[in-house]
């Protein structure tokens, strides 16, 4: 990737998290953020068709890492806590942190990330009992998510053991 392409797509993000963590979404414009990371709006609109564009592809890279971090393992138990540490650790060291402080994190990402990890829990299983898995696993971890966000980093930590057992409870059911 061209050096002046990392450059403009740096300052847009880094503009963006600053300004998602003083405001909502949906009061961030082009406008502002162009001002905020110093570039042109054709330079933003090169890149991104709208603010959205940009939490989005934060998100992508957010939830990629996670499921790298736990890619390279044969076998992940997701109520240990030594899973719910390095989780808690890859989540509120990203750059999403300041919007899950400040309860701006999207459903949209709990989502996406839950999506991401069921998948990775779901082999060789019937259509049944992937969709039955795969619910128990999103469910399992946007309540994690609410709590993250709750807690906070210190809170959360603290909180392990018990939400090991709160994870038990529920992907336990889907016999992963």
């Amino acid at each position: 990737m061209d050096m002046r392409v990392k450059k403009t797509k740096r300052a847009i993000r880094e503009a963006f998290m600053g300004l998602l963590a003083e405001k909502a979404l949906s009061d961030i414009t082009v406008k502002e953020l162009c001002e905020s990371a110093e570039v042109s709006k054709p330079a933003f609109y090169y890149h991104y068709g709208n603010t959205h564009d940009v939490l989005l592809e934060i998100e992508r890279e957010v939830i990629d890492g996670i499921a790298q971090s736990i890619a390279g393992a044969d076998e992940v138990d997701l109520c240990s806590a030594a899973f719910l540490r390095s989780f808690g650790r890859s989540v509120f060291e990203s750059p999403l942190s300041s919007a899950l402080r400040d309860g701006n994190l999207r459903s949209e990402f709990m989502g996406m990330l839950s999506s991401s990890l069921s998948g990775r829990f779901a082999g060789g299983h019937s259509a049944r009992e992937l969709n039955r898995q795969a619910f128990a696993v999103t469910f399992a971890f946007v309540g994690l998510l609410g709590m993250m966000e709750r807690l906070g980093p210190k809170g959360y930590e603290e909180a392990i053991p018990e939400l090991c057992g709160l994870m038990r409870a529920v992907v336990g059911t889907a016999d992963l």
